[in-house]
């Protein structure tokens, strides 16, 4: 309905002012979308989830915030909606440090391959490469890397492209 559609819109309000150091502006938008956010809406809940946690993140309160969007993929992947899923994982893993990052870095992994889609596979894939080049694991990011590229290999320019814009 309207108030679902309301509180999809304002959470990607949300997440865009948290993402672009904005938590002030980001606040009053949350608590808009608070006020209508209904557990029986799923995509909605998950959005405000999603955006509650960046928020999180933004103020400074990372550890609550990555909480947050744990709970926002654990809800995500058990509704089936792999795409929110793998944005709550990919946002919980630029949240992180060590172990933590890694563990989202493969919930992502795990949604993506939950949702059948090669080039998602295959970007989280890369995503994960990254993670392991965090950390400081070369030989891991190296073979996350080349797996991504195998996933991709014979694939349209513009599904490789969709890979690289996405995750670097």
């Amino acid at each position: 309905g309207d108030d679902a559609t309301f509180v999809s819109g304002a959470s990607g309000v949300v997440l865009c002012l948290a993402l672009t150091g904005e938590p002030l502006a980001a606040g009053s938008w949350l608590e808009e979308a608070r006020a209508k956010a209904q557990l029986e809406d799923p995509d909605a809940w998950t959005r405000f989830q999603l955006a509650s946690g960046a928020l999180l993140v933004a103020e400074g309160l990372d550890v609550r915030g990555v909480e947050r969007l744990q709970e926002a993929y654990a809800y995500a992947l058990a509704g089936q909606r792999w795409s929110l899923a793998m944005q709550a994982a990919q946002l919980a893993a630029a949240s992180s440090e060590g172990e933590a990052k890694l563990q989202a870095g493969r919930q992502l992994l795990a949604a993506a391959e939950a949702s059948g889609e090669a080039t998602w596979i295959a970007a989280a894939h890369d995503s994960l490469g990254w993670i392991h080049d965090a950390l400081g694991d070369q030989d891991a990011a190296v073979a996350s890397f080349d797996r991504a590229r195998r996933l991709l290999a014979g694939r349209s320019l513009s599904e490789r492209v969709r890979v690289e814009w996405a995750y670097g």
